[in-house]
């Protein structure tokens, strides 16, 4: 049930993979960023993702991001990468 939840069929390979939901997608960006400001504080780090992924960030994580920011003094940039795609999982 949560894999219907978080993934939606791949419009790539026409279904012979699932394609995590932006959500999904974000959710472990952020716990990726956070991984990485908690290995190294203090040293920046830039995120380049999708579009779609980085608007979602944006404007339903942004206070999330401006509090690591501010908690281990350094900057974290969101790039949105119009050639990125979310990859296919495949089982």
């Amino acid at each position: 049930m949560l894999l219907k939840a978080s993934t939606h069929k791949c419009p790539i390979c026409d279904g012979t993979g699932l394609v995590r939901s932006v959500e999904s997608l974000a959710l472990m960006v952020m716990r990726n960023v956070e991984d990485h400001v908690l290995r190294r504080p203090g040293q920046s780090i830039n995120v380049r993702v999708p579009v779609d992924v980085a608007l979602y960030i944006l404007n339903f994580k942004r206070d999330s991001l401006t509090a690591l920011e501010d908690k281990y003094q350094l900057s974290i940039t969101i790039t949105a990468d119009g050639k990125a795609h979310r990859q296919p999982i495949h089982y």
